[in-house]
């Protein structure tokens, strides 16, 4: 086989300028993600239209700046060079070039001999370098050829022609965007959600009864998605972000501002069809029936679900107008990227500017013997104008957490960290899970977190139906102590009523005695003195007066008596109805203080506590916190199988002073 070619200077000038211009990218796309990092930053209240146009202009002046990088290295004239006793000797120039004059004790030197260093492994190692980036970059255009097959066979296979209805409503549709051109929209049997595919001749492929399984509104919704890509050109630019990714696959700023692009162009899908629509909320509806379906094809077809990004953050941008800020991770990634960048400047701009010593072809060799006789210089293999580059560096996901589940399900442990909606950290029966390897488990993890956010609504359901019992409950107890309060005015009145009535019982007996006398006198001043007789009549009518009124004071005692017995018992229903109030009350004080005995039992037997010494724990629907520290998921789970019975319920031990079972309202303390 002839190899004459890879020694052809022409073919080792392309393959150095291919790897330099890689590694020229990496420090480029550095600041790239400073610039991306800006742009976020100060558009967080502007349209996702505008946010999409400058992140797409950083990425046209990234592909030009790299193009103009692969440009000028082919055209320095210096790629090739022939190795000649420690120095680098160029064909065809008549110049000798030493890449550093070093002295030992220069830092700043050092610095660029460092640098030097790098570029000169660059051109040792070139070839290696540039067939493995070549191999994945056939493997990734392989793939993309894959997407470009499948998508041809959808658009041909097991596809079915919409009602005329839905014809009339995409001409519609397609007029009220202003789009010219003819789109067509076809049923296919194979996709399991809406995609729009081609440009000089657009399809809108919707999944089999798509359009009968949803509302007019919904369906309408999801066309004037796809139709708003078809509006914007979005094919053209997606197939623009393929090729980047595949030539630039190595590079995080690259692909993580292609990320970005993807997020803001459909959120200028989405604000296309709102436009039209006017109705926020059967949009919203349309994204959250789709949240769960899965692409089966290439990146080359623009899908109504295709965004990555998390379904909340798409609803609260619609429904709040704010744009998705930095996270955490992003910040660190765009600061570390900043530092790195000023850092590198500061190092070339220190480094000392590369000596050059030209000489004839005849006087080539003696200037290299005399370069070799200098005893404070250090001479390196590098071309006329070596090239500088940052160091590839460990760069930093762009995913954090704040929320963590704990959640065991189909007889696995799963521990998810969630960060606004996406997911950073996944450990699955105690293994961590890789960044890369977590899109593997999306489906059951979507599953769980669906699950989750049930529970968690269940939960709240239950927790507001338990606050409105409790307050009922509160206002029963306020009602009873008012009742009880009255009860005790009444009882205290009857006993002001039996002692009035017991006076004028006694007054009216004292009457009654004081009338007999007056009587027995009359009578006895009768019989001395008859002549007295009209003044006995009188006093006889007087005793009659007072017998009679004597008569009504007994009768108002007697009713007032009556009253009083009456409030008495009344008083002694509510007593005792209060006593089988407290009854049960002391029966549910004792059933919790054996719960919490046997809690502690338990506790102690798990291993978690010691003693009772300072201990204080907390057991409720969503933890169980021992002396401060949240306990595990399975031993929650278990603790409360056997001692929350109800939802709403939460046992307290020396937790913030209190101590005590709370079961809608009543709270049972020792």
């Amino acid at each position: 086989m002839n190899f004459d070619i890879i020694d052809h200077p022409f073919f080792q000038k392309l393959v150095q300028a291919v790897c330099l211009t890689l590694f020229h990218s990496i420090w480029q796309g550095l600041l790239l993600a400073v610039a991306a990092g800006a742009v976020l930053a100060l558009t967080g209240k502007s349209k996702p239209a505008v946010r999409y146009n400058l992140l797409s202009l950083l990425l046209v002046v990234f592909v030009a700046a790299s193009g103009l990088t692969f440009w000028s290295l082919m055209n320095s004239g210096n790629a090739h060079a022939e190795s000649k006793d420690g120095l680098i000797v160029l064909a065809g120039e008549q110049t000798v070039t030493t890449a550093a004059f070093v002295k030992n004790n220069d830092l700043t030197n050092i610095k660029s001999l460092i640098i030097n260093t790098i570029v000169q492994f660059c051109h040792n190692y070139s070839f290696h370098i540039v067939t493995v980036w070549l191999l994945v970059f056939c493997f990734k255009s392989l793939q993309a050829t894959a997407g470009f097959a499948y998508i041809k066979m959808v658009r041909k296979q097991k596809i079915h022609e919409p009602s005329a209805h839905w014809k009339n409503r995409l001409k519609s549709l397609s007029k009220t965007l202003g789009i010219h051109q003819v789109v067509v929209m076809m049923e296919s049997e194979i996709i399991t959600v809406p995609m729009v595919t081609g440009f000089f001749k657009p399809v809108i492929l919707l999944p089999v009864g798509l359009l009968t399984n949803l509302s007019q509104a919904q369906a309408e919704a999801i066309i004037l998605h796809e139709l708003a890509h078809i509006r914007r050109n979005d094919y053209l630019v997606n197939l623009l972000q393929i090729c980047c990714e595949n030539l630039f696959f190595f590079n995080p700023a690259l692909l993580w501002i292609s990320s970005l692009i993807k997020e803001e162009r459909e959120h200028c899908c989405d604000d296309l069809a709102i436009a039209v629509l006017q109705d926020k909320t059967s949009f919203i509806e349309a994204l959250v029936t789709f949240q769960d379906y899965k692409l089966n094809g290439a990146d080359l077809q623009m899908a109504f679900a295709k965004s990555r990004n998390p379904l909340l953050y798409r609803i609260k941008r619609i429904i709040y107008n704010n744009n998705k800020p930095l996270d955490a991770m992003e910040k660190l990634f765009v600061t570390a990227s900043l530092i790195t960048a000023a850092a590198l400047s500061v190092a070339f701009a220190a480094a000392d500017p590369e000596p050059k010593i030209s000489v004839n072809a005849k006087e080539k060799p003696a200037a290299i013997q005399e370069l070799h006789k200098s005893k404070n210089l250090i001479v390196n293999e590098l071309s006329v104008h070596p090239d500088t580059l940052p160091a590839p560096g460990k760069i930093p996901g762009l995913d954090s957490g704040t929320n963590t589940y704990h959640v065991n399900s189909n007889d696995k442990q799963y521990e998810i960290v969630e960060t606004d909606g996406k997911i950073t950290s996944l450990k699955i029966d105690g293994e961590q899970i890789p960044a890369d390897k977590i899109a593997a488990h999306q489906s059951e993890i979507d599953a769980i977190v669906g699950e989750i956010k049930v529970a968690h609504e269940h939960a709240e359901a239950d927790r507001l139906k338990a606050d409105e019992m409790r307050s009922k409950a509160d206002e029963y107890r306020m009602e009873a102590e008012k009742i009880r309060q009255e009860a005790e005015v009444l009882r205290q009145q009857a006993s002001q009523d039996r002692v009035k009535a017991e006076e004028m019982r006694i007054q009216a007996e004292k009457i009654r005695k004081e009338t007999e006398l007056m009587r027995v006198n009359v009578q006895n001043e009768r019989m001395t003195n008859s002549n007295s007789r009209t003044d006995s009549e009188q006093i006889r009518n007087q005793n009659e007066d007072l017998k009679k009124m004597a008569e009504k004071m007994r009768a108002d005692a007697e009713i007032q008596r009556q009253n009083a017995e009456k409030v008495r018992q009344q008083a002694d229903v509510i007593r005792q109805q209060a006593e089988i109030t407290r009854q049960q009350a002391e029966k549910q004080r004792a059933e919790y203080e054996k719960m919490q005995e046997g809690l502690i039992d338990d506790l102690m037997q798990e291993g978690v506590i010691k003693d009772t010494k300072k201990l204080s724990y907390k057991l409720s629907d969503d933890e169980l916190v021992v002396n401060g520290v949240q306990q595990p998921s399975v031993l929650h789970q278990k603790m409360k199988a056997k001692y929350i019975r109800n939802g709403g319920v939460e046992m307290v031990y020396n937790w913030n002073g209190r101590t005590g079972y709370t079961i809608t309202g009543t709270i049972q303390t020792r």
